[in-house]
């Protein structure tokens, strides 16, 4: 990473003036300067009524004096776990730690006891002195265990306490493009969380891939509801909209889940361009919202709709974009991208104003690793293209066991290189060095080892297929455990989309699967859990040639699953062993 980045930014848009940037706060200070009394940040908790609201001139006061307090308590240097809800202190307080000099680690606000652990483990692992959050916040983390007095080596900060005139007393400090802003702790889908260390030039690198890739632009408007505790809510939903001066409308998880129609409609009132979501919540915008109740609602605004942090599918992105067609989506919207936490956030994107890129595969030669056209008659697999990369982003398509680049359409591990790239995982060096810097056979690199698999087409869109420690391989062949969920929830009316684990396991004859699937609380009458089981054991033996050892119907809510909305598949396994799940019935062969 160069000490320096080079960003263009003149009102909100790219432009021939040239700025240099290394962090947001610098890229705060020039928006304060060039258009301080315009709206930067507006909370939107409910989806419908407005609460504070900032310009950014009161951005950058309020980020100065906040760090202002930091700086009296010596913390320069040291980590701040952040634990607030999605408000505004959440990202103000995100972006006086880059003020400050603090190293910041975003955290959720605890809702049960049992998130004590993760605090514990994280405080732990990155050493942190402080813990940043607010009164609301703090008051129900005393309620459940995460009070001062169960973590009294912790600085406990209420910034909704600090007064702005605070600011005065700021000390100014403009971070280096290499120094690091935040440590982001990966969700753990497969494994135990680390924290990924990125710098104040991979955010900037960020905010202009997103923008260069999204091509927004100074009329555009944003609303988020994702968690700032995740790097796609933080990073996208949160900075993307400040790194390029257009307002943000800063909401709740909760609101959109309990009531996706106002996501909808407050995207309408709003004139919202730049909103997104996980694959699910397109799902669950097309079984719960009612059209007819929504008759004044105009999405013609909606420019970027994109979808990533779980795996997409082509059936959702055609069912969203087909029902809401009559509210004026433009087909345009759907925006499907890749990125993780290693490398900052977003790898690949879908260009603004294009059309989302499907590939339609030949499903068994897809099993033995290889990309062929359908044959007629054939099972097939219906892929969809996270767009393409650009600027100093480069991925490469590797052979995983012998790192020998994968050519003629064969699928690979996904390997990253470019200014993108975190600096490592925090207090683990042979891990940083396993991941963050690998070579090709031919001694190429470094690259990031993303260890997840896919494919470049010939038009360089990327496709990824699933994760090289998920593959489920059955009599040699390779079977990606999305793939089989997708299937197990076409079985039956019963199991709850979104929410079914495929697990590799030892049969009687062999390698085979085990499913494990939750069911809808309000069953029918006639609801019979055996007659699911073998309707889901049928239905993937016609689709995927694979034998079902064991049928495994759960309660609701049973599988753990990421921030993000991924099935965490290793956790499924050790927690269906260990007897912690609530078990509606098993079923072997």
């Amino acid at each position: 990473m160069n000490a320096r980045t080079f960003f263009d930014l003149e009102d909100g848009a790219a432009s021939s003036a040239n700025f240099h940037f290394n962090s947001y706060v610098d890229v705060l200070g020039h928006h304060a300067a060039l258009r301080g009394d315009q709206l930067a940040l507006t909370e939107l908790p409910n989806l419908k009524d407005e609460g504070r609201r900032y310009t950014y001139a009161e951005v950058d006061l309020r980020c100065r004096a906040i760090a202002a307090k930091l700086q009296a308590l010596g913390a320069a240097g040291e980590r701040a776990l952040l634990v607030f809800d999605n408000d505004a202190d959440y990202l103000l307080s995100f972006l006086a730690c880059a003020y400050a000099g603090v190293i910041a680690v975003p955290l959720f606000a605890p809702t049960q006891r049992n998130h004590v652990a993760r605090f514990k483990a994280v405080a732990a692992d990155c050493g942190a002195r402080l813990l940043l959050t607010n009164f609301s916040a703090s008051e129900r983390q005393g309620r459940l265990g995460l009070g001062e007095a169960d973590f009294p080596p912790l600085l406990r900060v209420a910034v909704d306490a600090i007064d702005d005139a605070m600011a005065a007393a700021w000390y100014p400090h403009h971070p280096a493009a290499d120094e690091l802003a935040f440590l982001q702790y990966t969700s753990g889908s497969t494994g135990m969380p680390r924290g990924v260390m990125v710098t104040h030039g991979n955010l900037m690198y960020q905010g202009r891939y997103i923008q260069t890739h999204c091509e927004l632009r100074s009329e555009d408007r944003a609303l988020s509801w994702l968690p700032l505790y995740h790097d796609m809510g933080l990073i996208v939903g949160g900075l993307q909209p400040l790194f390029c001066g257009i307002p943000l409308w800063l909401s709740t998880p909760n609101a959109v889940v309990m009531h996706p129609e106002r996501w909808l409609r407050a995207i309408s009132q709003l004139r919202i361009t730049h909103a997104g979501a996980p694959n699910f919540i397109y799902d669950l915008c097309c079984n719960s919202v009612q059209l007819d109740r929504l008759a004044d609602v105009d999405l013609s605004c909606w420019a970027v709709a994109f979808n990533s942090a779980e795996p997409i599918r082509q059936s959702s992105i055609e069912r969203f974009t087909r029902t809401f067609a009559a509210l004026g989506l433009p087909p345009t919207s759907p925006n499907p991208a890749y990125g993780l936490a290693e490398a900052t956030l977003a790898v690949s994107i879908k260009p603004r104003d294009g059309n989302p890129v499907f590939h339609s595969a030949d499903a068994a030669q897809l099993s033995m690793g290889q990309v062929k056209a359908p044959h007629e008659g054939r099972p097939e697999r219906h892929l969809v293209s996270c767009g393409k990369v650009a600027l100093q982003t480069r991925v490469v398509i590797v052979d995983p066991d012998t790192h020998a680049p994968c050519l003629g359409g064969r699928i690979g591990e996904i390997w990253v290189a470019g200014p993108t790239v975190a600096k490592g995982y925090w207090g683990r060096p042979e891990q940083s060095h396993d991941t963050f810097e690998a070579r090709t056979l031919s001694g190429e690199g470094p690259f990031l080892r993303t260890g997840d698999l896919g494919f470049l087409d010939e038009e360089g869109e990327l496709y990824v297929t699933g994760r090289v420690k998920d593959l489920i391989i059955v009599a040699g062949k390779n079977h990606y455990p999305q793939d089989i969920e997708e299937t197990v929830e076409s079985a039956s009316p019963a199991i709850r989309p979104h929410a079914v684990a495929a697990l590799a396991v030892d049969g009687l004859a062999g390698e085979a699967v085990m499913v494990l699937a939750e069911v809808h609380r309000r069953l029918s009458a006639d609801f019979d859990p055996l007659l699911t089981a073998r309707a889901i054991r049928t239905r993937v033996a016609q689709h995927h040639q694979v034998p079902v050892a064991e049928v495994v119907l759960l309660e609701r809510g049973q599988l753990p699953m990421t921030t993000s909305g991924k099935i965490q598949r290793r956790a499924c396994r050790e927690l269906l062993q260990s007897g912690a799940l609530q078990v509606i019935g098993r079923f072997d062969s």
